[in-house]
């Protein structure tokens, strides 16, 4: 129990294999794919599914989890808390459509109270029900894994929170009126990425 960690045999990883080689019977070869780990059927999966064919080989080889993408799973866990706590502990009469607690709250950007800053970014916490943060955290969480995993957190974090930004600008401008809750700007500039 213990022996060092260097004592130990190393792990049956084949680092020779050359990745860009495909099999005789193609990259989707049932034997071949039973053979790959979790990692590379994960992205083989993403790139078949996001990319056209003739960039899938350029996502495999761009992406990795070192560093892990950290940076979405964390504004996804930060919205759900968040939700959960005007869900549950701020009394509604509903929670599948959250009611005027959502609309008072001091994280919705609204265009007369721009003066207090943090409303400008705040408000991508801040959702109107079930439906609009399930919604929200699938496309975040399908486009934002991938992209982070190529990218990394610093990049997709500063276009994500350009999108914040500017949806809250967006809305300053062309909509003063309303209140903006959910991240739509965010959103909108992760689907242009992915283009």
């Amino acid at each position: 129990m213990d022996a060092d960690i260097e004592d130990r045999g190393s792990l049956p990883v084949d680092r020779d294999r050359d990745w860009e080689e495909e099999p005789e019977g193609g990259a989707d070869n049932e034997e071949d794919v039973k053979q790959l780990g979790c990692y590379e059927r994960f992205h083989r999966a993403i790139s078949k599914w996001m990319l056209p064919e003739h960039l899938h080989e350029q996502y495999l080889e761009r992406a990795n989890c070192c560093p892990p993408p950290v940076f979405i799973i964390l504004i996804s866990l930060a919205e759900v808390a968040v939700f959960i706590y005007y869900a549950v502990w701020k009394p509604q009469k509903q929670w599948v459509t959250l009611d005027q607690g959502i609309w008072n709250s001091p994280l919705t950007y609204k265009a007369n109270k721009r003066q207090e800053a943090w409303r400008f970014f705040s408000y991508m916490f801040v959702h109107a029900g079930v439906q609009h943060i399930l919604g929200n955290l699938l496309m975040q969480l399908l486009l934002g894994i991938p992209l982070e995993l190529v990218h990394k957190g610093f990049e997709v974090g500063m276009v994500y929170m350009s999108g914040v930004l500017a949806g809250s600008l967006a809305s300053s401008i062309f909509d003063p009126l309303s209140a903006l809750v959910g991240r739509p700007g965010a959103s909108t500039l992760s689907w242009a990425a992915t283009s």
